[in-house]
């Protein structure tokens, strides 16, 4: 199932197009998930500005579905910095928006993304290593 979405959207991705494949976090304390199957889907409008939607398995273990922008306006070498705006259910209160410190390579048709979460809503800080792969 899951082998036939990725061909679907492999088959009708453009340029700029990236599919999200997987996600790990560590939370500065407490007990929580800390691998997160994912699949999801983002666009890449420019180097700096990017939106996308996925689903995944939550830190709390709930499912949650992740709506997100990201802004990264500083460049270095294959490296870009900037900040992402995620609104994302499946929480204690609901749908929660977030603020996270992005950082995202560019390796090729692979981009690794590390984002940092402030603590809100009671939850700790929070990394997330996501990797997503890109078509050209």
């Amino acid at each position: 199932m899951i082998r036939a979405l990725l061909m679907l959207l492999a088959g009708n991705a453009m340029a700029g197009d990236l599919i999200i494949g997987g996600a790990v976090s560590r939370h500065s304390h407490g007990v929580h998930h800390e691998a997160h199957p994912t699949l999801g889907w983002a666009h890449e409008y420019d180097d700096r500005l990017a939106a996308g939607v996925a689903i995944t398995r939550n830190s709390l273990g709930h499912g949650s579905v992740y709506v997100a922008g990201r802004w990264t306006p500083v460049r270095i070498g294959q490296v870009r910095a900037g900040g992402s705006l995620i609104l994302a259910s499946g929480y204690e209160h609901g749908a929660v928006l977030v603020p996270a410190v992005s950082v995202v390579a560019d390796i090729g048709m692979v981009q690794p993304m590390l984002s940092v979460v402030p603590p809100l809503y009671g939850n700790p800080t929070t990394a997330i290593l996501s990797i997503a792969w890109r078509f050209r």
